[in-house]
């Protein structure tokens, strides 16, 4: 990455994450003003801990992406982009190169999904994004700060094996931050246009579905962004979203913060 780049990078950066922030509040206030589901009657947490708990764990997984996630994209960004690693062409910073950094970066997305579903200590860790009872958009970043910094070293070797730019990386992560709130919002949207939507990129119909208590449906619908990849490893779900289907982990209620960061390390053979 050039001088230029980076120095042009810093300066936008306000306006980049505003425009992130804007989305957001949109998200939020879409599925408040437009709902697709009525909130549970009598969730484990109170309404005001649950969003207090959801934003923090929000906070926390950016303050890890910007500490472990980040600095590991730019390693292997910067060392695989010089020197004789090098071996990508000219191409590899346009359309082509985007489109095929996008793919490898979206189809490890899809496994690393997959991964901490069927690794049980994986799965300790990522239980945590599926304990709430019920989804909006504060859910697509209630993550274990712990699974954020594992899959983000991971990807880490992903970037300097593909000898990715850095800004393909970063295009790709905000793409995957607006795909995060967006799949798992409550928003409501004409049928037509949510099933039309649903043959190239995750809808929040599709994610729901992936929410629900039961399986086998907890162990499909993996898609981040795309759902091409449900679809060509055959874990797309059959069943659709149903309004009031029961959301989270079979007979594990939702917790308060503090509980949920130490839940995956507590000795489970005393239950």
């Amino acid at each position: 990455m050039s001088l230029k780049s980076i120095v042009l990078g810093v300066t936008t950066l306000p306006l980049k994450v505003g425009a992130l922030v804007t989305a957001f509040a949109i998200f939020l206030a879409w599925e408040r003003i437009w709902p697709a589901a009525p909130r549970p009657q009598a969730p484990s947490l109170g309404a005001t801990a649950r969003l207090a708990g959801n934003l923090t764990l929000g906070v926390s997984v950016i303050v890890v992406y910007l500490l472990v996630a980040l600095p590991a994209t730019v390693i292997g960004s910067a060392h695989a982009t010089r020197g004789f690693f090098d071996w990508r062409g000219a191409w590899a910073g346009g359309p082509l190169g985007f489109a095929i950094d996008f793919l490898l970066l979206d189809l490890f997305a899809y496994l690393w999904h997959r991964a901490v579903h069927e690794l049980e200590f994986l799965w300790r860790l990522h239980e945590i994004h599926h304990r709430d009872e019920f989804l909006d958009s504060t859910i697509g970043v209630r993550f274990h700060p712990l699974e954020i910094a594992l899959g983000g070293l991971l990807r880490g070797c992903l970037v300097f094996g593909a000898a990715m730019p850095l800004e393909h990386v970063l295009l790709f992560d905000a793409i995957l931050l607006l795909m995060a709130w967006f799949s798992h919002s409550n928003i409501r949207m004409p049928a037509r246009l949510e099933a039309a939507l649903g043959w190239v990129i995750v809808t929040p119909e599709m994610h729901w579905t992936h929410h629900r208590t039961t399986k086998p449906e907890t162990d499909q619908n993996y898609g981040a962004v795309l759902c091409l990849w449900d679809r060509l490893f055959r874990t797309r779900a059959r069943r659709k979203r149903r309004l009031g289907m029961e959301l989270g982990v079979k007979s594990e209620p939702d917790l308060p913060l503090g509980a949920l960061l130490v839940e995956p390390f507590r000795n489970r053979r005393d239950d």
